[in-house]
Order: structure tokens, then sequence, then C-alpha cells
């Protein structure tokens, strides 16, 4: 075979044609996880700006990594099982040019001269999202969680573990038991690392808000309401279940309870608790990161939901 045809090959296997002595650097992108590739190479002078200092590779290099990155998400109609009808006017469904891809999965390219060098270099093959008929894992999860909602407000309540919503089909695509959602949540929890623990020997701080010449001295008339004043839902409660509402610091305490600008007349007492145990907390507060696509090490680190159905 010789060598041009070779390169055909290549090019048709990449998805592009494009020289290998084209030179970019990291401002040549305007995507973090894509300098942070550029940066793993040495220097050279970049072909655009011809100026040293900043980390540069090879143009072909950087789209050979895009693409890869690409086919994670992304693959050609035909592999993906998407039907085409002529009549129809094609592809049964979204399809996209490569060069539109890259405009949809965020590629930030800067300046018009290399710009133009991508998008003519690029072959005019087609795309979409793998598994075309089927959701998304988060759509998945997130509907889960809509019918897992509605099942415990209106059908089972509190005795839901075993119960099955008189709406599932278990032959339905995409949808999963709404119970079932509960054990997706808890592998996402592990694998985002927010399940803490609090020690018991830390404070816990409780606020009530009383009229101003009310005062309270005991835990009893700091804690939780008794029965028969648990009559209103809160946003962890339901009507009839009193539950503790306390936060780690008196500041969130008073700021999550009292407004001296609406509660003129009142005043906010607060209390101090400690738990009898070491308490095993669900930190949402946790700030979270949404993996690049061209990020290897962040697609490599990425959620592996397990979403089951009965």
């Amino acid at each position: 075979m010789g060598r041009a045809k070779e390169m055909m090959l290549e090019a048709e296997v990449n998805g592009f044609d494009i020289d290998a002595n084209i030179i970019v650097c990291t401002k040549c992108f305007g995507n973090d996880a894509i300098k942070q590739f550029i940066s793993n190479d040495t220097g050279s002078d970049c072909t655009y700006c011809s100026k040293k200092g900043d980390a540069s590779c090879s143009l072909k290099l950087v789209l050979e990594h895009v693409m890869t990155c690409i086919r994670t998400e992304w693959g050609r109609p035909a592999n993906e099982g998407l039907v085409y009808e002529t009549r129809e006017g094609g592809w049964q469904g979204e399809v996209y040019n490569t060069w539109n891809l890259f405009d949809i999965v965020g590629i930030e390219i800067n300046g018009a001269e290399l710009l133009n060098d991508i998008e003519s270099s690029l072959m005019d093959d087609d795309w979409c999202r793998q598994n075309p008929y089927s959701l998304a894992k988060d759509r998945i999860l997130f509907y889960g969680w809509i019918n897992f909602s509605r099942f415990v407000m209106t059908e089972a309540r509190y005795v839901f573990l075993n119960a099955t919503p008189s709406t599932y089909n278990q032959y339905q695509h995409d949808e999963i038991h709404p119970v079932k959602i509960l054990e997706a949540l808890t592998d996402i929890t592990k694998e985002l690392d927010l399940i803490e623990l609090w020690d018991k020997e830390k404070a816990i701080f409780r606020v009530r808000v009383v009229n101003s010449d009310v005062s309270f001295h005991s835990a009893k008339e700091l804690g939780s309401p008794s029965l028969e004043f648990a009559s209103i839902p809160n946003r962890m409660s339901p009507s009839g279940i009193p539950m503790f509402y306390g936060a780690f610091d008196k500041q969130t305490a008073v700021s999550e309870t009292y407004d001296p600008e609406i509660s003129t007349d009142k005043k906010a007492i607060c209390g101090v608790f400690y738990p009898i145990r070491d308490l095993v907390l669900l930190n949402l507060s946790k700030p979270l990161s949404i993996p690049d696509l061209f990020d290897e090490k962040s697609n490599a680190n990425c959620l592996t939901i397990k979403v089951t159905r009965e």
C-alpha cells in the first residue's frame, strides 16, 4: 500500500486530514481541558501567533484528542442503529456533521485562520448521540425521582420498599422502578463521597422564633415541636411527624428562621444541642465539578451509575 493510500485511510479513521507540522499553543483554544492537553507537550513556535513561552503541540495531536473524546458520547448514525428513510428526508433523528458537532460540544477556537484550517480539515461525517433511542442516564434518574416522589405522596406513603406503583410498566423502555431510585442515589452519594460523620462532641444549633416577652430555658422547649404542633409539612417533614431542624453554626440557624425586618415584634432564641452518637450525614453543600468532555481524567472518573429495573 502506497503512502498516499495510507494517509487517506488514516484521515478516514481520524475524521480529519491536517498537516502534522502545524503547531498550536494554549492561546489557540478557549477550553481549559484542551489547553491542559496542549500544555502536556513541549513548547514550540506556534504556527498562528509565532510566539514562544506558551506550551504548544501539533494540531494533529489536538484533533486526535478531541475526536477521541467526542467518540465517548457520539457515534455514526448507522452504527447507533438510527433509521435512514430517503422519502422522509434521510436520518430519522438528530444528526450533525463534524463541524456542527464541534459547535454543539462547545469547542472554542481562537483566530479566524486556525478556525478555517480546522474546518477545511474535517471530513463531512454524520454524527448522532450514542444510543439515540434511549434517554441519557441523568434523564432516567430525573424522571425516576419524579415518579418516586409522586408514588410516596399519593400511593405508598411510608411503606414503599416492597411496593410497586399502579402505573409502573416493567417493559417500558428507559423507565426505572421508582423504589430503585434510592439504590441509584446511594451509588451516587458513595461515588461523589457525600457521606460524612458528624462527631457527637460537636454542637448543633436550633432556633425558635417567639414573642419578645417569651423566654425558654430547657431542651424540651427549644427542641422539636410536640406531636400536636407538627401539623404543617416542612421541607423534610410531612404533617404529623416532628423533626429536628438544626444548623452547625448559630448564624445559619438564625438566618434560616428569623428575619428581623419582618418579625419586628419577635426575637430568636438559640439552643445548643449535642447528639448522643455520631451522625451519618448526607452533605449536599459539597462543591462538585461537571466532567469536561475533553478532560481524559474527569471522563475516566465519571460516575458509573447503575440503573436497575424490575
